[in-house]
């Protein structure tokens, strides 16, 4: 596939688009609201740096490929004090692939979600997604995007939405 139409990178602790709280209102209608207490901020940010990116583009109509990488802070158990040495050094046994909670689905979602009506019209566009966790020195998370046109899907791909 050629080169992503949008691609950026947001700094911070990603977040998890997880359950929803819902609140009874005076008119009687429920409100729904994230019960996640950063779900909000992070969403805002990943917007906000879509938009100071791309400004205010037409969302793409179509299919889209979302190919996603999720940096994940590291433990302070990742680290140790080498006598000798100054500052903490990664032990050589730390892991890359962050295994644990939050999952990447719910970050995924968390990121489309944000996304919605700047990049997409609708996060069911998203047709084909790869993602990954990892951990890193500098939390965050990498977004490319392609809109997929049908002249471009691979045999692999064609087979697949036929079932073969």
């Amino acid at each position: 596939m050629k080169n992503p139409m949008f691609e950026l990178s947001v700094p911070g602790i990603c977040r998890s688009a997880g359950s929803k709280t819902v609140f009874p209102h005076k008119s009687g209608k429920p409100i729904v609201a994230p019960a996640g207490k950063y779900q909000r901020k992070w969403q805002d940010a990943v917007a906000w740096t879509f938009m100071q990116t791309y400004g205010r583009p037409v969302p793409i109509p179509g299919p889209v490929k979302l190919d996603i990488t999720f940096f994940m802070q590291r433990p302070k158990a990742h680290y140790s004090h080498r006598k000798g040495q100054e500052g903490l050094q990664l032990k050589p046994q730390a892991p890359i692939w962050h295994t644990s909670k939050p999952d990447s689905g719910k970050l995924r979602r968390c990121v489309e979600d944000a996304l919605n009506r700047l990049a997409w019209m609708d996060d069911s566009q998203v047709c084909l997604a790869e993602e990954r966790k990892v951990y890193s020195e500098t939390p965050g998370v990498q977004i490319k995007i392609w809109e997929i046109l049908e002249n471009t899907v691979d045999a692999r791909d064609r087979n697949a939405a036929n079932g073969k």
